[in-house]
């Protein structure tokens, strides 16, 4: 995992040493007439993962890689993403986020310890989140005189983890905040005048004690007015993929994993 990262960081050096090579403005009526982006979408994936959450590190206060979410019953779900940018000509700042919870309930197969002991057999309900926030910053770059445009992007992520899990006779509750350092490279392809796709991979500067969200998607937009002037929107679907992983330094660690793929997405765009 963390040697995909180190591979994924020095690729974005690699090309931001390019930005200087052969590359012209992106598009005026982009920056000037519809500076301003929001972009609205709902997810759906399968889902797999663990919450290994022991008390406070202590050994013997939690099973290897588990609740697992197939025990949990918490095979797939939806999950939502929303973003708010601004163009300074090559130059974008945005915020966006994820609300991603999963639910499940069931029986307990077999005995788990997960803060403390549960026995198997009893019927339980279980909760997690795994929200997370985004700021950040992209340059645009023209390749060529293709209608490609390329932008390398440096954020600055925080993971909202929560976690509870209820039986008829106890209930545990865990929750914490991480921050995590991201780069990325995204890239947007016209096709015609209302018709584009747009790729982007992202993922977190292997730093101690700080998770791991690596993000990958493709998707195709398609401009609704012919010839917008302040106002565009836009509907887009697509496919993606995403892990989040985090694990810290105590002597048995919390350690919890979601991995979120295939994920097929539907949404809105609006530049204004």
């Amino acid at each position: 995992m963390k040697s995909c990262r180190i591979r994924f960081v020095c690729l974005a050096v690699f090309l931001s040493s390019l930005s200087g090579i052969a590359t012209l403005p992106c598009r005026a009526e982009e920056n000037l007439n519809t500076p301003y982006k929001l972009k609205l979408s709902i997810n759906w994936a399968q889902m797999n993962g663990y919450a290994q959450t022991p008390m406070g590190g202590k050994p013997g206060t939690s099973d290897l890689e588990r609740p697992t979410f197939d025990e949990l019953n918490m095979d797939d779900s939806f999950f939502y993403d929303m973003s708010l940018s601004r163009r300074f000509g090559r130059n974008e700042v945005y915020l966006g986020g994820q609300l991603i919870r999963l639910l499940g309930k069931g029986v307990l197969e077999e005995n788990l310890m997960t803060r403390i002991a549960f026995e198997a057999n009893e019927s339980f309900t279980s909760d997690l989140q795994f929200d997370w926030i985004r700021l950040g910053v992209a340059r645009w770059y023209r390749l060529g005189e293709l209608p490609i445009w390329w932008a390398l992007r440096a954020e600055m992520a925080m993971l909202d983890f929560k976690y509870t899990f209820e039986t008829p006779s106890d209930s545990i509750e865990r929750s914490y905040s991480k921050l995590t350092g991201r780069l990325g490279l995204d890239v947007k392809w016209e096709l015609n005048p209302r018709l584009h796709l747009e790729a982007a991979a992202a993922a977190s500067i292997p730093l101690s004690n700080s998770p791991d969200i690596t993000t990958a998607d493709l998707s195709v937009h398609y401009r609704l007015l012919k010839n917008p002037r302040s106002f565009s929107p836009e509907v887009f679907a697509g496919v993606g993929m995403m892990v989040i992983d985090y694990e810290d330094n105590q002597t048995l660690p919390n350690h919890i994993r979601l991995e979120a793929k295939p994920i097929a997405t539907v949404g809105v765009e609006f530049k204004f």
